[in-house]
């Protein structure tokens, strides 16, 4: 019987316990997600929020809203410091493995490892949506067109992003949104200034206000 040397056999274990733990993270971030309800999105948004709100409070003058300042911070009027930067991508990780999950699972032709992507996509659909029809496409012509054809969702938009966004989540051809492109098309407009970091701050704002119109309804 060949006896293994004492050193291979501790490599050996070594390596298995860093494999284990590595698929271990995995195959718990797999099943918390498969298991998410409304409730639990619901809980993992309103935190977020939070958690970003103190952040951004950190440097916001008292002259003006906290709604009004990430407005002026997605279109780079103003700036946060590298500090706070980092809080926040730390903060939105969950989120953006929830979008990776969503993308995975419904087959969303995103790119996974552009966290601007999947941020924008956990935060614009819940578990159970129709991921192909939640968002209905309007034709904007003019702002006379766009306050009379408002709907909850575009009001969402106007709030988190400004009225810029509703130019460019305007209309087409298409009766709705696909997942894909409105993912793309919500992350073009925050990103702008602030990369994954804008995205997480408008995403949260317009989740919470689509969360809030859903309880109301």
């Amino acid at each position: 019987m060949k006896i293994i040397k004492k050193p291979y056999v501790e490599i050996f274990f070594a390596s298995l316990m860093l494999f284990s733990s590595c698929n271990g993270e995995q195959l718990f971030q797999e099943n918390e997600f498969e298991t998410f309800t409304k409730v639990s999105y619901k809980e993992m948004m309103y935190n977020l929020k939070n958690d970003i709100d103190s952040v951004v409070l950190e440097s916001k003058p008292e002259s003006i809203s906290l709604e009004n300042y990430k407005i002026k911070l997605l279109n780079g009027e103003l700036e946060m410091s590298e500090k706070q930067i980092n809080k926040i991508s730390f903060f939105s990780e969950k989120l953006s493995n929830y979008g990776k999950f969503l993308a995975q699972k419904n087959n969303i032709d995103i790119d996974v490892n552009n966290k601007s992507s999947t941020i924008a996509l956990g935060g614009l659909y819940s578990p159970e949506d129709n991921m192909e029809t939640k968002y209905k496409k309007l034709k904007i012509n003019s702002e006379e067109s766009l306050q009379s054809r408002m709907n909850p969702w575009l009001e969402c938009a106007l709030i988190a992003l400004g009225a810029d966004a509703l130019w460019a989540l305007g209309g087409s051809a298409a009766s709705a949104w696909t997942a894909a492109a409105m993912t793309r098309a919500f992350t073009a407009v925050a990103k702008r200034f602030l990369g994954p970091i804008g995205v997480a701050i408008a995403i949260v704002s317009f989740g919470i206000c689509m969360a809030g119109n859903a309880d109301n309804s």
